[in-house]
């Protein structure tokens, strides 16, 4: 659970230690909430300003041994999944097409005794925009039309920026400066041609020829699938 805290304090009440939390009602008050000692390590501070709170609290049970992302990922990232939220990554692109593939398309990662264990992309990429605003999350999903990049995204610079698709590329490459870039381009995209004539140009004007292989970078890939690209280089500080 998140919460936008004023501050904190522990007190035995009746045998039993609670701590209290004050928290922000509105822009005139505040109020205490308590919570049993056990749940400390459950409560985190909002990842974002909470601009109110809500008039019905609203309680749920942290599933923490998801089998399908503690395969994936391992037990221990699994739970810090589940429970701690921040945004480590903002996916731009067509969001119809981008919630079919994270939501709705199974994928299975192989568990005991050669048994596949089912699993959405969502139980890895947290994507804030598809979740019940209930769970944890890492990613945020931003539609390629949005009109306000900045306010969409807190005016925060996440450690990854996805760009699927061109239009999103084209309209928003200059974005993203400072975190790393994943350009992804289909060619039965409208636009492809010229998204792929710009990120030509970016390899050729902006690869940071100063570093070691001239700026490209061996991702270690031992193959691609047939019919796909991969280039990554380093880029000129902006």
């Amino acid at each position: 659970m998140a919460m936008y805290n004023k501050g904190w304090s522990l007190k035995n009440a009746g045998g039993e230690e609670l701590f209290y939390i004050k928290v922000q009602l509105d822009r005139a008050g505040h109020a205490n909430r308590e919570f049993p000692l056990t749940m400390w390590p459950f409560i985190q501070v909002a990842a974002f300003p909470v601009e109110s709170m809500p008039a019905r609290e609203t309680w749920r049970q942290v599933t923490v041994e998801d089998p399908f992302t503690a395969l994936a990922v391992g037990r221990r990232h699994a739970k810090d999944l589940a429970m701690r939220s921040r945004l480590e990554c903002v996916i731009v692109g067509q969001a119809s097409a981008l919630n079919r593939e994270i939501v709705d398309t199974p994928f299975a990662v192989r568990g005991q005794d050669d048994l596949f264990v089912e699993g959405r992309l969502q139980d890895l990429v947290r994507a804030r925009r598809f979740s019940s605003g209930l769970e944890a999350f890492r990613s945020d999903v931003i539609a390629t039309d949005n009109s306000d990049m900045g306010k969409a995204t807190g005016s925060l610079s996440p450690p990854l920026a996805i760009l699927d698709g061109s239009a999103a590329y084209l309209k928003w490459r200059h974005m993203f400066r400072g975190s790393n870039r994943v350009v992804v381009l289909d060619r039965a995209d409208r636009a492809f041609e010229e998204a792929v004539h710009t990120l030509n140009d970016e390899y050729t004007l902006e690869r940071d020829v100063t570093l070691e292989g001239d700026g490209d970078i061996d991702l270690g890939f031992e193959a691609v699938p047939p019919g796909v690209d991969v280039m990554a280089f380093w880029e000129t500080a902006p």
